[in-house]
C-alpha cells in the first residue's frame, strides 16, 4: 500500500516543488495531497483517511483536529529546531530523501493502527560475525564480508550489535537517525519496525546499507533478546535485503546465542597468534558441548578466518570439527574503508554465499 501524505504549505513555490519531487521519486510508495488552505486539508485528512501530516510551521495545528492514527509533523526552515510546540518537526530545506525517511519514521509510529499493511515472510540469509579474542579485527572482517556482497551485487545490510558499536568507522553516508532509533522503536509495542528500519537505513557509495551506530553504548545495553527477536523478524518481512551480516560480542549470553543460532553461517576470526587461538578454541570447545546438549548444530555452521595473519609465529587453528576459511594478512596503511575495500577484494567470503 502506499503512504498517503498530506503537505499544508503557505509557500506555494516549495509546495509545488516538493509536491512534483515525491510524485517523481516516490510515485510507488507515497499518494500525495498538498494544501495551502488549512481547513480543506483538515476535511481531506479525514476523507481519504491521510496517514501523515507535515504542516508548515506558520499553521498552528490543533492535535486533536486529527484522526489518532494520522501522524503529524511540523515542516520547519530550520533541521536544527527538533520540536514545535510539543510536536515533532521536519526540516523542509533537506534534501526530498531525508524527508521521506522522517515521514517513513512518522508513519512507523501510527500504523500499527491502520489496517490493510501486511508483510510476507522472506528469506535473508544470515551470516554472524564474531570472536572469542579480543582485537583480532571481527569488525573488520564483518564490514569486509557485507562489503564483498555488495560488490557482487548483492543487496546486503550490515547490523552491528556489539555494545561498543562502530559502523560509522568503516561505513559512510548521509543520515540523521542511527541504530538508537531502531531500539527505541523496537520498544515501542505500537511501532511497525520494518518502516523503522526502512527511515533509518543507510548505504554507502559500495552499496552496503547499514545503521550508524548508537549515540552511546547505554541504548545498546538496553537491548534484550526479545528486542533482537522482533528485530530479525522485521528484516525479514521487509524482504529487501538478501543477506544480513552481523557483527556481535561473542558470549554465552542470550542474544549472542539467539543469533548464531538463526545464522545459516558464523564466522570465528582469530590472528593466529598463540593466546587468540586458545581462547578461540575454548569457546568452540564450549560450543561442541551446546551442540550434544541441545541438539544445536552450531560447529558445523562455523568458519574461522585469521585476520592480521603474520607469515611468522603464527599459527593456523587445527581443528577437524569446523572449516578454516582462510587467512587475511598484515595490512599496515590506509584507512578503515580502506582496508575493509582490499579485504573485501577476497574470493575466500564467496564460500558463505
Amino acid at each position: 500500500m502506499k503512504i498517503k501524505l498530506a503537505i499544508l504549505e503557505k509557500d506555494e513555490n516549495y509546495l509545488n516543488r516538493i509536491t512534483f519531487t515525491f510524485g517523481s521519486k516516490y510515485a510507488d510508495k507515497l499518494e500525495v495531497y498538498s494544501f495551502t488552505d488549512m481547513n480543506k486539508a483538515l476535511a481531506t485528512i479525514a476523507e481519504k483517511k491521510v496517514h501523515v501530516l507535515l504542516a508548515d510551521e506558520r499553521f498552528e495545528i490543533n492535535q486533536d483536529s486529527l484522526p489518532s492514527n494520522c501522524g503529524f509533523a511540523y515542516l520547519v526552515t530550520s533541521s536544527d529546531i527538533e520540536s514545535l510546540r510539543n510536536q515533532k518537526t521536519v526540516g523542509k530545506f533537506q534534501k526530498a530523501d531525508f524527508i521521506y525517511k522522517q515521514v517513513l519514521s512518522i508513519f512507523s509510529e501510527v500504523s500499527a493502527q491502520i489496517t490493510g499493511i501486511h508483510t510476507e515472510a522472506g528469506a535473508t540469509k544470515m551470516i554472524a560475525v564474531t570472536s572469542a579474542a579480543g582485537g583480532v579485527g571481527a569488525s573488520t572482517i564483518a564490514a569486509a564480508i557485507a562489503t564483498r556482497l555488495a560488490l557482487l551485487q548483492k543487496k546486503v545490510l550490515y547490523l552491528d550489535m556489539e555494545l561498543f558499536g562502530s559502523s560509522d568507522f568503516y561505513f559512510n553516508s548521509e543520515g540523521m537517525m542511527d541504530f538508537s532509533n531502531i531500539i527505541y522503536a523496537l520498544k515501542g509495542k505500537n511501532t511497525k519496525v520494518a518502516l523503522k528500519i526502512e527511515s533509518a537505513v543507510k548505504k554507502n557509495m559500495a552499496g552496503v546499507a547499514f545503521f550508524s551506530q548508537c549515540k552511546n553504548a547505554i541504548d545498546m545495553a538496553e537491548l534484550q533478546s526479545n528486542d533482537v527477536e522482533r528485530l530479525l523478524e522485521a528484516i525479514n518481512t521487509m524482504e529487501d535485503y538478501e543477506y544480513l551480516v552481523m557483527d556481535i560480542d561473542f558470549s554465552f549470553g542470550k542474544i549472542c546465542m539467539q543469533v548464531m543460532s538463526c545464522s545459516d553461517k558464523v564466522v570465528f576470526v582469530s590472528n593466529g597468534e598463540k593466546s587468540a587461538n586458545y581462547k578461540t578454541n575454548r569457546a568452540l570447545d564450549s560450543l561442541k558441548i551446546i551442540d550434544e546438549q541441545r541438539k544445536e548444530k552450531l560447529l558445523p555452521r562455523i568458519k574461522i578466518v585469521h585476520n592480521c595473519f603474520k607469515s611468522q609465529g603464527a599459527q593456523v587453528i587445527d581443528r577437524n570439527d569446523v572449516a578454516i576459511l582462510g587467512g587475511v594478512p598484515v595490512i599496515k596503511n590506509g584507512e578503515a574503508e580502506q582496508i575493509v575495500q582490499q579485504i573485501a577484494s577476497a574470493q575466500m567470503f564467496d564460500v558463505l554465499f
